[in-house]
C-alpha cells in the first residue's frame, strides 16, 4: 500500500500525491471529519494518570522530576497532585522538631527554675552552630516498613554529614539511625567536630583505637605471670622396690608437669600431637611393666610359700580359691629388671611314707564328704533301705 502526502486544500477536498508524484483528490465529507476528530482526541489524551500512585511516590520522598519520570507524564501533571502531600511532610517535620528533649541527665521535663523543656529542633540548631555547619537542610518522608523518617544534611569542616532519625508522631519518640544522628542526639557537649581528622599511624598502633575493632581490647587482656619451668631431674635407678600407688602418683605428676609446662607460641600443631603420642606410649609401657612385675611377684610368692597341711574336712575344690587369695594379698610390686626377688626358705622335703599317708587321709576325707547315691528302692518307693549307709 502506497502512502499519500498532503499537497494542498482545494475548496471541499484535499489534494494528495504519491511518492511517484501522481496526484489524487480526496473529498472531505462528514465521515472523514469524524475520523479526523477521533484521531485528534486520542493524540491529546496520552497515558492515564493515577493520583494515588503519584501521591504515594511523593510521600516516599521522591521529587517532582523523579515522579514524572517514573509515571511517564509531564511535571505539570505532577504539580497538580503534590501540594497536599508536601504539606503533610512539612507538618510531620514540625512535629518532630517540637519534641521535648533533655541535654542534661539531671533535668527531666522542667527544671527547678521552671523553664520550658528544650525542643529537638532548637537543640540540634545550637549544635549545628557549634559545629560550624553550613547549608543545613531538613527533610521528612514516610518509609513503607519503618514509618516516618526525619533527615538532616549539612556540611561541617568540609565534610558532608547526613543524620537520620525515625519518628513515631503519635508517641512523640525520635530514635537515631545513623552515626551522625547518634552523635547529635547524645547528652552533654558534642564538641566542635563529629568526626576527627584522619592521621597516619604506625602499623603497630592499628587496631588499638577503633571503637568497634575487636583488636582494640588487646592491650587490656590480663596475661598470667609466666613462671620458669622446673628442670626435670634425671630419674636415677631405683635401689629398692616402690609401692605401686606411690609410683603411679609420681609418674602422673611428671606427666602433668610436662603437659602444664608453659611453652612459647606453637606454630606447628604436629608437636602437640607428637607429645600426646609419646605420653600414651610411656603410659602403655608403664602399665605393661607393672602387670609383668605383679605376675612375676605372684609366681615367686606361689613357689616360695610352704605347702599347707591337708585337712581331712576340706574338699579339694578349695585349692584354687586359696591360691587366688594368695595372689590378691600381695602388697609390694617389684621390678624384675631392677631388683631381684628375695629367695624364700625352702620347705623340708617329706618322706615317701608321709606322702602316701597324707594321700590316703585325703581320699578318706573325700569319701566321707561325698554324697551317697540313692538306691533302687528309694527311687521306686521313696524309702531308704536299712542296708544303705546314711
Amino acid at each position: 500500500m502506497e502512502e499519500l502526502r498532503l499537497v494542498r486544500r482545494d475548496e471541499q477536498s484535499l489534494v494528495v500525491a504519491s511518492e511517484s508524484g501522481e496526484e489524487f483528490r480526496l473529498v472531505v465529507d462528514d465521515t472523514v471529519l469524524a475520523e479526523l476528530r477521533h484521531l485528534g482526541r486520542k493524540a491529546r489524551t496520552g497515558p492515564r494518570v493515577n493520583p494515588r500512585e503519584i501521591q504515594s511516590l511523593i510521600r516516599a520522598g521522591k521529587s517532582r522530576s523523579e515522579v514524572a519520570e517514573t509515571v511517564g507524564v509531564e511535571e505539570e501533571v505532577i504539580e497538580r497532585y503534590e501540594e497536599p502531600v508536601l504539606a503533610e511532610r512539612r507538618y510531620i517535620l514540625e512535629r518532630a522538631q517540637a519534641v521535648p528533649v533533655r541535654t542534661d541527665p539531671v533535668r527531666v521535663g522542667q527544671d527547678e527554675s521552671g523553664d520550658e523543656p528544650e525542643r529537638f529542633g532548637a537543640v540540634i540548631g545550637e549544635r549545628l552552630i557549634a559545629l560550624s555547619a553550613e547549608i543545613p537542610e531538613w527533610s521528612s518522608w514516610r518509609d513503607e516498613e519503618a514509618g516516618w523518617m526525619i533527615a538532616l544534611e549539612f556540611i561541617s569542616h568540609d565534610v558532608e554529614h547526613r543524620a537520620v532519625w525515625s519518628f513515631e508522631h503519635r508517641k512523640q519518640i525520635l530514635a537515631p539511625l545513623t552515626p551522625d544522628a547518634v552523635s547529635l542526639s547524645k547528652q552533654g557537649d558534642v564538641g566542635d567536630r563529629l568526626i576527627p581528622k584522619l592521621r597516619a599511624v604506625d602499623s603497630g598502633e592499628a587496631g588499638t583505637t577503633g571503637r568497634f575493632d575487636a583488636e582494640a581490647f588487646a592491650g587490656e587482656q590480663v596475661t598470667a605471670p609466666e613462671t620458669p619451668a622446673e628442670p626435670e631431674q634425671p630419674v636415677e635407678a631405683e635401689k629398692a622396690p616402690l609401692d605401686p600407688e606411690a609410683e603411679y602418683e609420681r609418674r602422673r605428676g611428671i606427666d602433668q608437669r610436662a603437659i602444664n609446662t608453659p611453652q612459647p607460641e606453637l606454630t606447628d600443631l604436629g608437636q602437640t600431637a607428637d607429645l600426646l603420642d609419646a605420653l600414651r606410649r610411656r603410659r602403655g609401657e608403664r602399665d605393661q611393666a607393672l602387670r609383668e612385675s605383679a605376675q612375676q611377684a605372684a609366681d615367686t610368692a606361689e613357689d616360695a610359700a610352704p605347702a599347707p597341711a591337708p585337712e581331712p574336712e576340706a574338699p579339694r575344690d578349695a585349692a584354687p580359691t586359696e591360691r587366688l587369695a594368695t595372689v590378691r594379698g600381695l602388697a609390694p610390686v617389684t621390678d624384675p629388671e631392677r631388683s631381684a626377688p628375695a629367695e624364700a626358705p625352702k620347705a623340708p622335703e617329706a618322706s615317701p611314707s608321709e606322702t602316701a599317708s597324707t594321700d590316703d587321709q585325703g581320699r578318706q576325707g573325700s569319701r566321707k564328704r561325698r554324697a551317697s547315691i540313692p538306691s533302687w528302692d528309694d527311687i521306686l518307693f521313696g524309702t531308704r533301705s536299712e542296708d544303705d549307709p546314711v
